[in-house]
């Protein structure tokens, strides 16, 4: 049984939502006694709220008000975007001020390890570091410096964010008409998760390991490892299409970030082809029960006619 007992979400977008709807079903469970969530906006369901979730709305700012709603919180889970990143150092800081026993930091995306620059949320962009976000190897080295243990979950890309048509076709995946414009060679390895399995593993550790299976780690997990090249063959398979493939060279792409540094798109696909974006040797062992959608599956949620 986790030593675990309350549980604070930093951040209200599509993962926060998620991983609270996870927690609130370990709350029914009897497995943790709260769940607060951090927040510069509302809109949540009446359903949750109706669960006993707390919602505090906060100013990040405002270091007194953060560590006052932080107290008697055993872990905090940072879901903050690229944009407020810049906040979660500062988070931290408050954090360990207010007693919290474990900070699950934003970095869901890629093995840490791979690169010595990297950014927290580089499904949507990556590329550009300033000296208002920190590279995650230097976070995780700020919060052993604080003394607050960490727990890192590396996800690969949200395969439900990252193909679904919006994005997809930015990419130059157009699973709708058929057309894919892959970046590079279309072969380099790729983990994918889904947005709710990242939640259910999230939730599953942290409410099922004690400490020191947790604490000071990074879990590596992902849905499945599998290369744009081979996504699209998939795609072929099951909806019965032809499709029409074209690629754009690597040098291309790297001659548009080295035109425009704050490319973060061409960025993005260029760290693709590098295969920045698998992680490293998987945990999926350490949930058993774990049972992750195949890419293809969740293409026949996202584009089912």
């Amino acid at each position: 049984m986790s030593a675990y007992k309350h549980f604070a979400v930093v951040g209200a977008g599509s993962i926060g939502r998620v991983i609270v709807e996870e927690l609130v079903k370990k709350k029914d469970e009897g497995r943790i006694s709260s769940i607060v969530v951090l927040t510069r906006s509302s809109g949540w369901s009446e359903d949750i709220v109706s669960k006993g979730v707390e919602f505090i709305q906060v100013d990040y700012r405002s270091p007194s008000s953060l560590e006052a709603a932080l107290i008697g919180v055993d872990v905090v889970i940072s879901t903050l975007s690229l944009l407020s990143a810049i906040h979660q150092t500062a988070l931290a800081t408050y954090a360990k001020a207010a007693g919290v026993k474990l900070f699950v930091p934003s970095q869901f995306d890629c093995d840490p390890n791979l690169k010595e620059i990297g950014l927290p949320y580089a499904v949507f962009c990556t590329g550009l570091l300033t000296d208002k976000v920190l590279a995650p190897e230097v976070f995780r080295r700020n919060l052993k410096e604080i003394k607050l243990p960490y727990a890192v979950f590396c996800t690969g890309l949200l395969t439900d964010k990252v193909l679904a048509p919006t994005f997809a076709t930015a990419l130059g995946l157009d699973f709708s008409s058929g057309e894919f414009s892959i970046p590079g060679s279309g072969t380099a390895p790729i983990s994918w998760t889904a947005t709710e399995e990242v939640a259910q593993f999230i939730a599953h550790v942290l409410t099922t390991f004690p400490r020191e299976k947790i604490e000071w780690r990074t879990f590596q997990i992902e849905g499945e490892r599998i290369n744009l090249k081979e996504i699209v063959a998939s795609w072929e398979k099951r909806f019965r299409k032809t499709a029409m493939v074209t690629h754009r060279p690597r040098a291309v792409i790297k001659a548009a970030v080295n035109l425009d540094a704050t490319d973060f798109l061409s960025s993005f696909v260029l760290d693709l082809d590098a295969g920045y974006m698998a992680v490293g040797d998987p945990s999926n062992r350490e949930f058993p029960k774990w049972r992750p959608k195949r890419v293809i599956d969740v293409l026949d949620d996202l584009y089912e006619d």
